[in-house]
């Protein structure tokens, strides 16, 4: 099997997918239903990790500072790839984006 051949296959499956990827392009966040909630849970996971809570089961700032238990509920760990494309110097918006564009690939 030559060399280049492992090479040729990842540039295939990432070439297949970028239609899929093109929304994470775009310079505004993608049109969903649940694009807004997960940036707010990823700000609140940011906020919390910058306090020393690495692993929270409740969001303090969630539902109009009320809190709510979001992350006994729901798996945070595509939120732990926002945070980190954040704390690498990226905006809230690009490191979705780039979460969201990496998660798919």
């Amino acid at each position: 099997m030559p060399r280049w051949r492992p090479w040729l296959s990842l540039l295939i499956m990432l070439l297949l997918c970028a239609p899929a990827a093109w929304p994470f392009f775009q310079p505004e966040l993608a049109r969903t239903n649940d694009t807004l909630p997960h940036l707010y849970r990823a700000i609140q996971l940011d906020a919390l990790v910058g306090a020393g809570a690495f692993f929270p089961r409740w969001a303090p700032d969630l539902v109009f500072g009320y809190g709510y238990p979001v992350f006994n509920f729901f798996p945070y760990l595509a939120h732990y790839l926002i945070v980190a494309a954040h704390r690498l110097g990226l905006d809230f918006v690009a490191a979705y984006q780039a979460a969201g564009a990496l998660t798919l690939a």
